[in-house]
């Protein structure tokens, strides 16, 4: 996984781990020495996996924070950052699933919805 596809919190935590060493890796297999962090190897591993869990139950402080990604909008001409909230993810994935329309589209719609408004 490349590190600017984390989370944000993440992220700066792996940019910072990866400050600690001289390396140009973007892949946070290579970024920095796993077992050498306060972290651990197992930690990393999961996040290298997509399985946040660990940070969020090691720095309770962004428990609140959403899980993101960015979305390049179609017609819109921007970029944007959709927040679904863990707890909601799952629930909006099936939603998609049944309505045949992926998520990027989901968000793409009800952005113009909001756009629209104004």
């Amino acid at each position: 996984m490349l590190i600017k596809e984390l989370p944000e919190p993440i992220k700066k935590l792996a940019l910072k781990r990866k400050s600690w060493y001289a390396t140009e890796y973007s892949e946070l297999l290579n970024a920095f020495v796993w077992y050498e962090t306060p972290e651990g190897r197992l930690f990393w591993k999961e996040i290298d996996k997509g399985n946040y869990k660990p940070f969020y139950n090691l720095y309770p402080q962004h428990k609140n924070d959403k899980m993101s990604k960015e979305v390049k909008t179609k017609g819109l001409g921007i970029r944007v950052e959709s927040v679904i909230a863990p707890s909601l993810k799952q629930k909006v994935e099936k939603y998609c699933k049944k309505g045949n329309i992926s998520m990027a589209q989901l968000i793409r719609d009800q952005l113009q919805l909001v756009v629209k408004r104004k």
